[in-house]
C-alpha cells in the first residue's frame, strides 16, 4: 500500500518493509514527461522541460499531473506548461479529478494533522529560504524548541516535510506553495509576528555569531528578542562559521523579505552581520548585493550615522568587484556625511576605504595619502586596531611604490600590534603584506617564511578567500626558489579555493601556470 503518512505501526505490528518514495531525481522526471510528450517535443524543448522539472520540484504526482495535460490537451506544449507553473503554481495543476488534484492531495495531509502541526506547518509558508533548521522554526512558531521538534516529526511522518541535515527541514517547493497560500488568509497580526520572530531569530544569531568571528567589530544595538523566541550563540570559531555555511541562503533571503516587508533597519542590519562572513569565504557578489539592500534600507531610515557606515561599507563591497566609479561615489558620500556629523572613527573608515578603491585601480599615491590620513586619525583615535591596519595599508601602498624599508617597518609594526591586541585577521594580512616586501627585495626564503604564516593564521580563522591568495603568493615565492614541486602542489590548492569561490580569472591564470 502507499501512503503520505510514514505507518510506523504498520511496520512495527507487521514487519512491513517501508520504502520511501522521494522526488525523483531529473532523469526519471525527463523521461516521465518523455512518455506523455513524446521524445522528439521533450528534446525539441530541452528548456522548456528543465523549467517543468524544476517547476514540480520532482514531485511524482505533480509531473504525472503535468503528463496527464499532455495526453488530453494534445496541443499543448512544454514551453506553455512551464510558463503556466511559473506564473500560477498549483494552480497549473489543478484537475477536474480530485483524486489526482495536488491541492486535494495536500489538504487531505493538512487535515490529518494535529492543530498545532498544521499551525506550523502553515507558518512555514513564510520562511524564506531553501530549508529551517530547529532553532527558527521554534522562533517561527512561537513554541520552544521541544514542542517544536514534536511538530516537525508530525509533519515529517505525513511526508510534508524532509530532512535536509541533522537539525534541518525543508519542503518541497509545490508543498511550500501550498502552506504559503494556507499562511496568506491567516491574520495579518499572525503573520506579521511570525515573521518578525524569524527575522528576529536569524539576527540576534547572526549579531553573536559575526561577534565571535570578528570580536573587535562595533556590534549592532538590536532590540530585545520578541516574546516566543529564543536563540543560542556559537561556541566557537568554527561553530560561528558552520552556522553561516549552514544558514547564508536562508539569511540572504530573510533580508530580501524583511525590505519587501518595510523592516528598513533589520534589512541594514543583515548586511552589517554578513560582512565579516562574506569576506572570509569570499563571497563578493552576495556581499555587494546584500550591501546594495543595505544601503536602499539606511537612506528609508534616515539615520545619518548609519547611512555613512552602510555607503562605506558599500563602496568597498564595489571596490572588491570592480566596479570603481560607483565605489568611489559611495566612499566619498560617507565621508562627507562623517565630516558633517563630526565622526573621528566614520572619517578614517572611509579613508581606509578610499585608500582600497584608490589601489584597486593601481592609484598607489592616492591610496598611499589616504591610508596615511587614516594613520593620523587612528593615534588621534587612540584606537590600536585601527592604527595597526593603517600602518598596514601604508606599508603595503609604499611597498608598491617601490619604498620597500618604510613599508617592511611599519608593516612589521602592525604585526606586533596585531598579535597584541589578539587580531587574527589583521595579523594575517599584515604578514601577508610581509611576504610581497620580501620578494620585491628579492629575499625569496623570507617570502616563503612570511606567506606560510600567513596562510596559517587565515586557516586558524576559515578565511578561506585569503588562503587562496595566500597559496598563490607562496608558490611563486617557491617558484622563485626553485622549488617547481612545492610550487606546483600550492598553485593545486589555490586553484582548488578559487574556483569554488568562482574566480574565473585566477582559474584561468592558474591553469595556465600548472598546465
Amino acid at each position: 500500500m502507499t501512503s503520505r503518512n510514514r505507518l510506523p505501526g504498520l511496520v512495527a505490528a507487521h514487519g512491513a518493509q517501508p520504502l520511501a518514495v522521494d522526488v525523483l531525481p531529473e532523469s526519471d522526471a525527463r523521461e516521465l514527461l518523455a512518455r506523455a510528450f513524446g521524445r522528439e517535443r521533450v528534446s525539441a524543448e530541452p528548456d522548456a522541460t528543465a523549467r517543468v522539472v524544476a517547476h514540480c520540484a520532482g514531485l511524482p504526482l505533480a509531473l504525472s499531473v503535468g503528463a496527464a495535460r499532455a495526453l488530453t490537451q494534445p496541443g499543448l506544449s512544454l514551453a506553455v506548461l512551464a510558463e503556466e507553473l511559473r506564473v500560477t503554481g498549483l494552480d497549473a495543476l489543478d484537475t477536474d479529478d480530485l483524486p489526482a488534484n495536488l491541492r486535494t492531495v495536500f489538504l487531505g495531509s493538512y487535515r490529518a494533522l494535529p492543530a498545532e502541526a498544521a499551525a506550523l506547518f502553515t507558518l512555514l509558508g513564510l520562511a524564506p529560504g531553501p530549508d529551517i533548521s530547529l532553532a527558527a522554526a521554534a522562533c517561527l512558531g512561537g513554541h520552544d524548541a521541544v514542542r517544536t521538534a514534536a511538530h516537525l516529526r508530525e509533519l515529517e511522518q505525513r511526508s510534508l516535510i524532509s530532512r535536509s541535515a541533522p537539525g534541518r527541514h525543508r519542503m518541497h517547493d509545490l508543498l511550500h506553495l501550498y502552506a504559503a497560500d494556507l499562511a496568506a488568509a491567516l491574520p495579518a497580526a499572525t503573520r506579521d509576528a511570525a515573521v518578525r520572530r524569524l527575522i528576529a531569530c536569524y539576527l540576534h544569531t547572526a549579531r553573536a555569531a559575526d561577534l565571535v568571528l570578528a570580536p573587535h567589530r562595533r556590534p549592532l544595538d538590536m532590540p530585545p528578542l520578541p516574546p516566543g523566541c529564543e536563540v543560542g550563540s556559537p561556541a566557537d570559531h568554527d561553530a560561528a562559521l558552520a552556522w553561516f555555511d549552514a544558514e547564508h541562503a536562508n539569511l540572504l533571503s530573510a533580508q530580501r523579505l524583511s525590505a519587501r516587508e518595510g523592516l528598513h533597519r533589520e534589512a541594514w542590519w543583515f548586511a552589517w552581520v554578513l560582512t565579516t562572513y562574506h569576506r572570509l569565504r569570499g563571497h563578493l557578489q552576495e556581499d555587494l548585493a546584500a550591501w546594495r539592500v543595505g544601503v536602499a534600507a539606511t537612506d528609508l531610515v534616515g539615520d545619518a550615522t548609519d547611512r555613512a557606515a552602510a555607503h562605506k561599507l558599500l563602496g568597498q563591497a564595489c571596490a572588491r568587484v570592480g566596479e570603481h566609479a560607483e565605489a568611489l561615489d559611495h566612499l566619498r558620500l560617507a565621508l562627507e556625511l562623517s565630516e558633517e556629523l563630526g565622526d573621528l572613527a566614520g572619517r578614517l573608515r572611509a579613508h581606509h576605504a578610499l585608500a582600497l578603491a584608490w589601489s584597486r585601480q593601481s592609484d598607489h599615491a592616492r591610496a598611499l595619502h589616504h591610508a596615511e590620513t587614516t594613520l593620523v586619525l587612528a593615534r588621534e583615535a587612540r584606537d590600536e586596531g585601527w592604527e595597526a591596519a593603517a600602518l598596514n595599508a601604508v606599508g603595503w601602498y609604499s611597498a608598491r611604490l617601490g619604498r620597500l624599508d618604510h613599508a617592511q617597518r611599519d608593516c612589521a609594526a602592525a604585526v606586533e600590534i596585531f598579535r597584541r591586541i589578539g587580531d587574527f585577521q589583521g595579523e594575517g594580512s599584515a604578514l601577508d603584506s610581509l611576504g610581497f616586501v620580501a620578494t620585491a627585495q628579492g629575499d625569496h626564503g623570507g617570502a616563503v617564511s612570511h606567506y606560510g604564516a600567513a596562510l596559517a593564521v587565515f586557516q586558524r580563522i576559515g578565511n578561506t578567500y585569503q588562503q587562496a591568495n595566500a597559496l598563490d603568493h607562496l608558490a611563486e615565492a617557491h617558484e622563485a626558489l626553485g622549488d617547481a614541486a612545492a610550487a606546483r602542489a600550492a598553485w593545486r590548492r589555490a586553484l582548488e579555493l578559487y574556483r569554488a569561490q568562482h574566480r574565473v580569472g585566477d582559474v584561468e591564470r592558474i591553469s595556465r601556470r600548472l598546465g
